[in-house]
């Protein structure tokens, strides 16, 4: 019930972020708006892998069967070794992508090419919010070890944080390029926090 009420609130604020966004970044009436949601899309493509698609599935299960069956100690030392491997997937995966990403971004939206101003921008911003996959890989494998033990205010509270962070960033901006900055800058900041 606590997990369902804070997601119902994300929910909203996410409604609010994508009515900011929208706003702010003119709806691709500009480059902000496209280069934007592509530096969105890309870490979250890796984020469902990692953080939400069969390492969580695989993880969850197993860290819970640990924690009954072998007790706390011997789960904690699973949970330790999935994180020291996440981490160093991810923050490997991370840098391989900044550093690629103006070759990457041929593969992600080769259209982009025809328009120099929104390619170099894209990259850019892609390049920016990168960082935002290690974090929320860690937060998803922490998360899970939390709602193993039956708290999950944490887990629930992680999308609010984002909308929270992306909208005190956005709303001050005029100017959609800025924008599409202070939105791509906010994102790995919402994902540290």
């Amino acid at each position: 019930m606590v997990l369902s009420g804070l997601t119902l609130i994300s929910r909203f604020m996410g409604l609010a972020r994508d009515l900011v966004l929208t706003a702010r970044l003119g709806a691709s009436a500009t480059i902000a708006a496209d280069a934007y949601y592509t530096a969105l899309a890309f870490p979250n493509l890796f984020r469902r892998i990692f953080a939400e698609g069969a390492f969580s599935s695989a993880f969850i299960p197993a860290y819970t069967k640990t924690l009954v069956g072998d007790g706390q100690a011997e789960a904690d030392r699973i949970a330790s070794d999935a994180l020291a491997t996440l981490a160093a997937a991810t923050i490997g995966l991370t840098i391989a992508a900044q550093l690629a990403m103006p070759w990457l971004m041929y593969v992600i939206n080769p259209g982009y090419a025809s328009d120099p101003a929104k390619f170099k921008l894209a990259i850019l911003l892609t390049q920016i919010s990168m960082p935002y996959l290690p974090c929320m890989a860690i937060g998803a494998l922490l998360s899970g070890v939390l709602n193993a033990h039956r708290r999950f205010i944490v887990t629930g509270i992680f999308p609010t944080i984002l909308n929270l962070v992306m909208l005190a960033a956005v709303i001050p901006q005029t100017d959609p390029i800025r924008a599409a900055f202070a939105a791509s800058v906010a994102i790995p900041i919402a994902g540290v926090l």
